[in-house]
C-alpha cells in the first residue's frame, strides 16, 4: 500500500468488539501459536476497520519477524488513519527495520512512505522530507515508475507546506513525467491540481490556472465527481487572483454542490470562504456574511486555526459596516486566533527552517554527489581508454609473436630442410666414394702402398657418414618426420647388447667396461633411440677416458621411472662448458678437448627429450663425467622387441698405430708433424718422403716434447690437438730459446680470418686451411727452409768479416773486430719479428760465454750447453741451424773475437796473456786456432797492428 500525503486522514469509525489497542496488547504479550493467533485477530479487527484494500492472511510457518513486520506496518497505517501520529511512527518505524534486515526493499520503501506521512502530518517537514527521499531511492532502486511518481508528489508537497515553491515544483513536474510515462490520468489528474497549488502560492496565477483545468479535464474524464469540486475550486482561487470575479464565482457555485454531495466538508468550507470574500470584494457583503459564518463553524469543528482565523476576518470585515456590535465579537475571535495561529506559525517557521536547512544540505550532498559521480564517470573513461590502449598494445604485441613464431617456424623449417637436402646430396658422392675405395683396398692388382690408400680414403668416408647420419637424425626428431619404431621388451638386455658390442675395444684400450642392473626392466622403447643415445654417450666415454680407466653404466628402476648412468674417470668437462654441453654445434673453450663435432650430445638430448625424459650431466675436471638419464616407464605397446633390434654397429674412436719414423739421414732437414689424425699426419708426411727426416707426433705435448728433443727444421701442427692446441704449442715454441728459430706451419679446418690472425699472432709462420693444397704445403716448406739456410749464411759472413783487410794487402789497415752477434743480428734483422728469436739466443750465447771467461773457467762445449740449459744435442743443433757452424767452431770463434779485442785495445799485450784472456790454456792450441780462423798466426797479426799503428 502506498499513501500519498495529499489523501486526507479519515475519521474513526466504530465498530464493535475489542479494539485494536486491546488486540494489540495482546499480540505484544503472546508467544508461540498463540502470537500468530492473535496476528490473525487483529488482522482480522484492521481489515474490519478498513485500514487495507486487500485481505491479508498469514500463512502457517510464517516467520515472527515477518508476522512482526505485518502487524506493525497496518498498526501504523492504522494509527495514521485515526490521527495518532506517534504511535503510529513507533510501530512504522519498528517494521521499517525489521524490512531492512530482511532485505525487502519494496516493503522498506513502504514503511519509508508511511513514516513520510506521518511526520507530514505532524508537520515536522525535517524528518518527512527525510523519510521521503529515503523512499525516493529505494523506489528507483526498483525501477517502479508509479512509486517514484508517488515519492516525488510526496516530496512536492512536503516542499509546498515548508514553503520551498521552487523545489517542489520541480518534483511535481518531474512527478507528471513518470505518472505520463505509465499513463496514470488519475495520478496525473492528482498531480496537476498540486501543481495549481503550487503555482498559486507562487504567484503565478496563470499556470495554476492551467493546471487547474488540466486536473479538472482528466477527474472528469475518469469520472472522479468528488475531485471535480475541488478542481473547481483550484480554478476559482487562481481566477480570483487574475480579477475575474465572475469566472470564480461561476466555478464556485459549480464546485460547492458537488462538495456537499461528496460530503467533503473541508473542501466545502474552504469554497465558503472563497465565495465571501468574492461577494464582500464585489460589495455584496450581506450574503458574504452567511459564506463566512458556514466557513468559520466548520473549521472550529477540524480545529484549523488558519482557515478559520481567515472567517473571523472576513466576517468582521463584512459586518463593521452594517453591525457593529457582531464585527466587534467577530474582531475578538479574530484577535485570540491571531495569537494561536502566531504560536503555530512560530513552531511552522522554526519547522520549515529546519527543513529549508535539511534541504539545503541534502541539495549539497546531491551536488557532491554529482560531482563525484563525474568523476568517477570521467575516472572510469580513462580507465576504459587505458584498458583499451593497453589490450590493443597486447594484441599488437600478439599478433608481433605470432608473426615471430610464424618466422621462427618458416626458418626452423627451411634450416631443417636444408639439414636434411644437403646431406641427403652429400651421401650421394659418397656412396660412390665409400664404394671405390673399398673395391680399391680389396684389389689385388694394386700395391700395398695403393691399398693403404684407399683403406684411409674409405676410413675417413666412414667418419664422414656418421656425421651426416647424425644430421640427419637431429633434423628428422625436430620435424617429426616419421613415427618412432615403439616396441616393448626388456631395455636392460637390449642395453647390455649394446655394451658388449664395445667391449672388445674396451679391452685393447685396457680400459674397466662394466655394466650393473639389479633387474630386468620390461618397458617401452624404440631401440634404434636407445642404440644411437648409448653410441654417442659410451663413445664420448671412452674417447676421454685414458687406458686403465673405468667406463660404467648402471641401470635400475625407481617406481614408474628408469635411472640410466653412463660414467667415466676420464678428463673430465669444464664447469663453463656444462650448461651448453647439449647445445648444437657447441663445443668448450678448451680448444684441447674439442676433438668431436659438437652433433653426438645434442642428438641425445632431443631423443631424450622426445621420449619424455630427462638428461643431466655432472663432471668434475680430472675426475670423469656422470651422465645421468631418466626415462619414464610405460607398457602400452603391444608389439614386442625382436632379437634383431640388439643388433648394434659401435661407435667406436679410431685408434691408429702410430707412424713409425723412417732411418735418420744425417745430411737431410727434420720435419716434425704434430697431427692427432694418423691419416691425416701419414699423408702430410708423404709428401716429403725420402728429402727430409720425418717425425710425428699425436698431440700437443708429444709435440713439444719431441720439437726439444729433435730441435727440427720445421714444425708442421694442427689447430685442435687433445693435450695443448696447436696455438698454445706455437706459443710455448716461440718461448723456448732451444726451439724458438724453427719455422713453424699451422694446418687446421678453422678457416675463419679471426682463427688466421690468432695463428699468426701467436708465431705461425704460415696458416694453411684443410683441406690444404699438397703443392702449395711443399712450398712453403722449401721457401721457410730456404729462410732459414739464407740466414745462416748471412751469420757466417758477419762472423768472418773482421778479417776482410788483413787478407787485401791493398788495405791500408786492419779494422777492429766484428761486433758481437747479437749487435749483427739485432741491426740487420729488425725488420724480421720471425729471427727476432735466433737474434736474442745468439746474443744470450755471447753473454754467457763473457760471464764464463771472466770467471778464468775452462769454457767447453758441455760447459757452455749447460750454463744455456740445453743438452749437448740441443746446443749443436740450435748453433748449426742458426750459423752452419758446430759448437765448436763458435767457441773458438768467440775466443778469437776475444783475442782480436784485445790485441787492438793493447797491441804491446804478451800474446800468452791474451790466449789466456781469451780462454785458451795452451798457446799452441791458441796459435793454431787463431790461423785457422784468421789466416795469420797472431805473431803476425801483432806485428801488423804495430806497424799500423
Amino acid at each position: 500500500m502506498v499513501r500519498s500525503a495529499t489523501a486526507a486522514a479519515p475519521g474513526v469509525a466504530r465498530i464493535e468488539g475489542e479494539s485494536v489497542e486491546t488486540l494489540l496488547e495482546n499480540y505484544e504479550n503472546s508467544r508461540g501459536a498463540k502470537r500468530l493467533a492473535a496476528a490473525e485477530k487483529l488482522l482480522r479487527r484492521l481489515e474490519a476497520e478498513e485500514v487495507f484494500d486487500e485481505k491479508v492472511r498469514l500463512a502457517p510457518g510464517t516467520h515472527p519477524d515477518s508476522v512482526d513486520l505485518i502487524v506493525c506496518y497496518w498498526a501504523g497505517s492504522y494509527f495514521y488513519d485515526n490521527r495518532r501520529y506517534d504511535l503510529g511512527i513507533d510501530y512504522t518505524d519498528r517494521a521499517a527495520r525489521l524490512s531492512r534486515l530482511g532485505r525487502n526493499l519494496p516493503q522498506t520503501a513502504d514503511c519509508e512512505a508511511l513514516l513520510t506521512l506521518l511526520h507530514f502530518r505532524k508537520a515536522d517537514y525535517v524528518n518527512a522530507l527525510t523519510h521521503a527521499r529515503n523512499t525516493l531511492d529505494l523506489d528507483r532502486s526498483l525501477g517502479d515508475e508509479l512509486r517514484i511518481s508517488t515519492s516525488l508528489s510526496n516530496l512536492a508537497a512536503i516542499s509546498l507546506a515548508a514553503k520551498h515553491l521552487d523545489q517542489a515544483a520541480g518534483y511535481i513536474l518531474e512527478a507528471l513525467k513518470h505518472s505520463t510515462k505509465v499513463g496514470d490520468r488519475n495520478r496525473m489528474a492528482v498531480q496537476h491540481g498540486m501543481a495549481s497549488e503550487i503555482y498559486h502560492a507562487m504567484g503565478d496565477s496563470r499556470k495554476s490556472l492551467r493546471h487547474a483545468r488540466r486536473a479538472l479535464d482528466l477527474d472528469t474524464e475518469q469520472g472522479n465527481t468528488d475531485k471535480i469540486g475541488i478542481r473547481l475550486s483550484q480554478m476559482a482561487s487562481a481566477q480570483a487572483d487574475l480579477g475575474d470575479w465572475h469566472a470564480a464565482g461561476r466555478s464556485l457555485q459549480r464546485a460547492m454542490p458537488l462538495l456537499k454531495a461528496a460530503g467533503n466538508v473541508h473542501s466545502l468550507a474552504i469554497c465558503h470562504n472563497q465565495m465571501g470574500e468574492m461577494l464582500h470584494n464585489t460589495g455584496r457583503s450581506q450574503e458574504a456574511v452567511a459564506h463566512f459564518e458556514q466557513a468559520a463553524e466548520e473549521f472550529r469543528k477540524e480545529g484549523d486555526l488558519y482557515n478559520e482565523s481567515r472567517a473571523q476576518k472576513g466576517l468582521y470585515l463584512s459586518l463593521k459596516a452594517i453591525d457593529l456590535p457582531r464585527a466587534t465579537e467577530h474582531l475578538e475571535r479574530l484577535l485570540q486566533l491571531k495569537d494561536s495561529v502566531y504560536d503555530k506559525e512560530m513552531q511552522q517557521s522554526i519547522s520549515n527552517y529546519n527543513a529549508k536547512y535539511k534541504n539545503d544540505e541534502y541539495a549539497v550532498r546531491i551536488e557532491q554527489s554529482k560531482a563525484e559521480r563525474m568523476n568517477l564517470l570521467l575516472l572510469s573513461v580513462a580507465v576504459v581508454i587505458i584498458l583499451g590502449l593497453v589490450i590493443f598494445f597486447l594484441l599488437y604485441l600478439m599478433r608481433l609473436h605470432r608473426h615471430s613464431l610464424f618466422m621462427q617456424k618458416q626458418l626452423a623449417d627451411l634450416r631443417e630442410n636444408f639439414f636434411t637436402n644437403i646431406t641427403h646430396e652429400l651421401r650421394t658422392p659418397l656412396t660412390l666414394i665409400l664404394g671405390l675405395s673399398r673395391e680399391m683396398s680389396q684389389s689385388s692388382q694394386l700395391c700395398d702402398e695403393l691399398r693403404e690408400k684407399a683403406h684411409t680414403i674409405e676410413r675417413q668416408g666412414d667418419s664422414l657418414l656418421t656425421l651426416i647420419n647424425q644430421l640427419l637424425d637431429i633434423s628428422k626428431i625436430k620435424s617429426a618426420v616419421g613415427d618412432p619404431d615403439w616396441r616393448n621388451g626388456n631395455i636392460v638386455a637390449h642395453v647390455a647388447m649394446i655394451v658388449e658390442s664395445y667391449r672388445e675395444y674396451a679391452h685393447s684400450q685396457n680400459i674397466d667396461l662394466r655394466l650393473v642392473a639389479r633387474e630386468a626392466v620390461e618397458m617401452d622403447f624404440v631401440p634404434d633411440y636407445v642404440n644411437k643415445v648409448m653410441n654417442n654417450l659410451l663413445s664420448n666415454a671412452f674417447k676421454f677416458t685414458p687406458q686403465h680407466g673405468i667406463v660404467t653404466i648402471t641401470l635400475r628402476r625407481e617406481n614408474k621411472r628408469l635411472h640410466v648412468e653412463v660414467a667415466d674417470n676420464g678428463r673430465g668437462i669444464a664447469p663453463e662448458s656444462l650448461p651448453h654441453i647439449f647445445d648444437t654445434f657447441y663445443q668448450a673453450a678448451d680448444r684441447a678437448c674439442n676433438l668431436g663435432t659438437g652433433i653426438g650430445l645434442t642428438l641425445v638430448k632431443q631423443i631424450v627429450d622426445a621420449v619424455g625424459g630427462i638428461i643431466s650431466v655432472e663432471s668434475t675436471l680430472g675426475k670423469g663425467s656422470h651422465f645421468r638419464l631418466d626415462l619414464p616407464i610405460k607398457n602400452d605397446i603391444r608389439l614386442k622387441a625382436s632379437p634383431d633390434h640388439g643388433v648394434n654397429r659401435p661407435l667406436l674412436p679410431h685408434v691408429a698405430p702410430p707412424i713409425t719414423p723412417e732411418t735418420e739421414h744425417p745430411d737431410k732437414c727434420r720435419i716434425l708433424v704434430i697431427e692427432d689424425n694418423r691419416d691425416v699426419a701419414d699423408y702430410i708426411g708423404s709428401q716429403f718422403g725420402g728429402r727430409y727426416n720425418l717425425h710425428y707426433a699425436t698431440d700437443g705435448n708429444e709435440g713439444l716434447r719431441q720439437a726439444l728433443e729433435l730441435v727440427p727444421d720445421i714444425i708442421i701442427t694442427d689447430l685442435m690437438m687433445p693435450g695443448i692446441d696447436g696455438i698454445e704449442v706455437c706459443r710455448r715454441i716461440r718461448n723456448n730459446d732451444i726451439v724458438s728459430h724453427i719455422p713453424l706451419i699451422m694446418v687446421t679446418a678453422k678457416i675463419t680470418e679471426a682463427e688466421r690472425v690468432k695463428g699468426l699472432e701467436a708465431g705461425a709462420d704460415a696458416y694453411l686451411a684443410k683441406p690444404f693444397n699438397s703443392d702449395e704445403l711443399r712450398t712453403r716448406v722449401e721457401k721457410l727452409l730456404e729462410s732459414r739456410q739464407r740466414l745462416r749464411e748471412k751469420y757466417a759472413r758477419e762472423l768472418t768479416r773482421p778479417l776482410a783487410p788483413m787478407l787485401s794487402e791493398s788495405s791500408p789497415s786492419i779494422s777492429a773486430p766484428s761486433p758481437s752477434t747479437s749487435d749483427i743480428a739485432l741491426a740487420d734483422i729488425a725488420d724480421n719479428p720471425r729471427t727476432k728469436a735466433a737474434a736474442r739466443f745468439l746474443s744470450k750465447l755471447t753473454a754467457t760465454f763473457d760471464r764464463l771467461l771472466e770467471q778464468k773457467l775452462e769454457i767447453d762445449v758441455t760447459l757452455l750447453a749447460s750454463e744455456m740449459c740445453m743438452s749437448n744435442s740441443q746446443l749443436y743443433r740450435k748453433i748449426t741451424a742458426l750459423t752452419g757452424q758446430t759448437p765448436t767452431a763458435h767457441l773458438h770463434q768467440l775466443k778469437i773475437n776475444r783475442a782480436q779485442t784485445l790485441l787492438i785495445s793493447d797491441p804491446g799485450m804478451n800474446l800468452s796473456e791474451v790466449a789466456e784472456r781469451s780462454g785458451f790454456k795452451d798457446y799452441s792450441n791458441f796459435v793454431r786456432v787463431f790461423k785457422n780462423i784468421c789466416g795469420v798466426t797472431p805473431t803476425e797479426y801483432k806485428k801488423h797492428l804495430t806497424s799500423s799503428s
